[in-house]
């Protein structure tokens, strides 16, 4: 029996989370700041499932939630970071007010909440994290640039994570799903502050299209949080999870634009070099990161 914390957990994919775990006989402390929604789930599993209050901006919370999650269950053997927030709006339409209060849910709160489990899985040469990606952490489209922002910016954090703790016996997993058929755009969204009528044709009618088709299109909710219960019995987990034919199909174009990039640039540096304008300098096999 394993003990876990999921985060944004009382509805959605984090409660389908929970759920799937708690059916294979773990432990789940189902986490989130309002845990009306998931009622159902503890009328279930009375003995093994815990209700905590965890608002993953406030960093007082996260270790209250920890220190109370110890107590019931156990050291977490398993966090899901789950917890995040969409925003719909053009860039220009989005102020720094709008962009870093997404940043405190989807990056900072993520990042907090990793600090405060890994000293524990370290000590005990063991751990599994898994954070909830979006296949907007690869690809950015109009209207939902912030929150795509937030996605890159947390790829980057597990890509690191998983090779900082290499060889600790802690694993780090990323789920990239496509749509899902949950409320994530509908009434819980966030709006940018602004509104800018040039950007009506990009970024106005994709968000117009994500809110009325939330709910009504992409993967089963029950079916990607399947595919994560799988991933957490791996011995070696992939790094990257990516749950849906969109996410794969838009991936897959984001790929292949970069390759055609990358054929781009070596003729481009070859010329360059030939002419001996200073190009010489960058290295024809890659730039360091």
């Amino acid at each position: 029996m394993r003990t876990w914390l999921v985060t944004g957990a009382s509805k959605g994919l984090g409660a389908a989370i929970a759920r799937a775990a708690l059916m294979h006989g773990d432990r789940v402390a189902i986490a989130s700041r309002q845990m009306s929604p998931a009622a159902p789930i503890f009328a279930e599993f009375p003995d093994t499932a815990l209700a905590i209050t965890l608002d993953v901006v406030d960093p007082q919370s996260i270790g209250d939630a920890i220190r109370k999650l110890d107590e019931w269950g156990g050291p977490i053997d398993v966090l899901v970071n789950n917890a995040g927030q969409g925003m719909h709006g053009a860039i220009e339409e989005t102020s720094d007010i709008d962009l870093r209060a997404l940043f405190e849910v989807n990056f900072f709160g993520v990042a907090a909440t990793i600090r405060a489990v890994l000293p524990s899985m370290r000590a005990r040469g063991s751990g599994l994290i898994i954070n909830i990606g979006s296949v907007a952490g690869f690809v950015a489209n109009p209207g939902t640039g912030a929150y795509c922002a937030t996605k890159f910016a947390m790829e980057a954090l597990t890509e690191a994570l998983r090779k900082e703790v290499e060889g600790m016996g802690i694993k780090v997993a990323m789920i990239a799903p496509g749509g899902m058929r949950t409320g994530f755009n509908n009434s819980s969204i966030w709006q940018a502050s602004a509104r800018i009528e040039a950007y009506h044709s990009t970024a106005g009618v994709r968000t117009d299209d994500l809110r009325r088709n939330a709910g009504l299109k992409g993967s089963e909710v029950g079916a990607v949080a399947a595919a994560i219960w799988d991933l957490s019995k791996m011995d070696d987990p992939p790094s990257h999870l990516i749950l849906g034919a969109d996410a794969m199909q838009r991936i897959d174009q984001k790929l292949s634009h970069l390759r055609s990039q990358l054929e781009l640039a070596n003729p481009l540096i070859e010329e360059r070099r030939r002419y001996g304008n200073g190009a010489a300098c960058i290295d024809a096999a890659g730039i360091g990161d």
